[in-house]
């Protein structure tokens, strides 16, 4: 078994870079609901 260890870097990297993106957006959308419902509240 032959094993690129170029291509398995990238790939982790992208999946590196997945996850911190989802985990930012994720961040950014409750962060935009929280602003919402206190902007319902007043």
């Amino acid at each position: 078994m032959f094993f690129n260890n170029q291509a398995v870097f990238r790939q982790a990297l992208q999946v590196a870079l997945l996850y911190a993106s989802v985990n930012v957006l994720s961040r950014a959308i409750s962060r935009l609901i929280n602003r919402i419902q206190f902007n319902k509240e007043i």
